[in-house]
């Protein structure tokens, strides 16, 4: 998962300015708050969940990574999963949880690189929807099963139709069909290699 870092040449973020950018994008938001140093786990809905930072820093855990969001930061996390998060030990923790549906309200914090797009995706499979994929497929070039179903939520969840043409560009693409299958190639590869390294 990626980190949406703020950029600090936009001044200081607020909560009442994340509050007006969403309410632009008409997006239903909820505000939350935490102690600093306090530790909570995060439990997100059945849909990816984007959550934006406007007072303090958060450390969300995954695995053995540690994600730090500081204030404006942002990140989408994947739909249906709990995550250990630590506030920072300086201040008290403000932020802004938003569902993160169709039509995708934020293209410029998308996946840009294959690499990029290849995890978030994978990041959004459980262990046996990976090895479903990697059955129905069979080889590399059977990836073209899932152009329709499969495909077609690869290119609504990475924003191909919603002009989000660095990652078209990226993929060697001239349009969302093209990009999604190099991309749908590019999971069977790397759940490939997973596999054999038992993960």
């Amino acid at each position: 998962m990626k980190v949406n870092k703020w950029h600090r040449k936009s001044g200081i973020p607020t909560i009442d300015g994340i509050k007006a950018t969403l309410e632009e994008k008409e997006l239903e938001y909820f505000v939350s708050s935490e102690d600093a140093g306090a530790e909570f786990t995060h439990k997100t809905t059945k849909s990816d969940e984007l959550l934006w930072v406007g007072r303090g820093s958060l450390t969300i855990t995954i695995g053995t990574t540690e994600l730090i969001l500081e204030a404006g930061d942002r990140i989408v996390l994947p739909a249906d999963k709990s995550y250990s998060c630590r506030v920072g030990p300086d201040e008290p923790l403000e932020y802004i949880r938003a569902p993160w549906t169709a039509p995708i309200p934020f293209i410029e914090i998308m996946p840009k690189t294959i690499d990029e797009a290849v995890d978030w995706i994978i990041d959004r499979m459980d262990k046996d929807n990976r090895a479903k994929f990697l059955e129905i497929a069979e080889t590399r070039v059977g990836v073209l099963i899932f152009h329709h179903g499969f495909g077609t939520y690869v290119r609504n969840s990475l924003g191909l139709w919603q002009r989000n043409n660095e990652l078209i560009e990226a993929c060697g693409s001239f349009d969302p069909d093209g990009a999604s299958g190099k991309i749908l190639e590019a999971v069977w590869d790397k759940l490939t290699e997973l596999e054999k390294n038992g993960e």
